[in-house]
């Protein structure tokens, strides 16, 4: 398989955020739950909108 720079580049930003943490699943989990409220709507939220359901109600996209 080809190194993706993308996925290498996430998977930096993880390890550097985990050990901001100090890799504490707990506090991680709760850095997240803050950027959550400082953020609001402006994170992405896939409840709303899922592209398979689309593809299987038939809607021609």
């Amino acid at each position: 398989m080809k190194d993706d720079p993308i996925v290498e580049e996430i998977r930096a930003y993880r390890s550097a955020h985990a050990a901001r943490h100090g890799n504490d699943i707990d506090k991680i989990f709760a850095a997240i739950k803050e950027s959550e409220k400082k953020y609001g709507g402006r994170l992405v939220n896939r409840d709303h909108h899922s592209p398979m359901r689309s593809c299987l109600r038939g809607n021609g996209t």
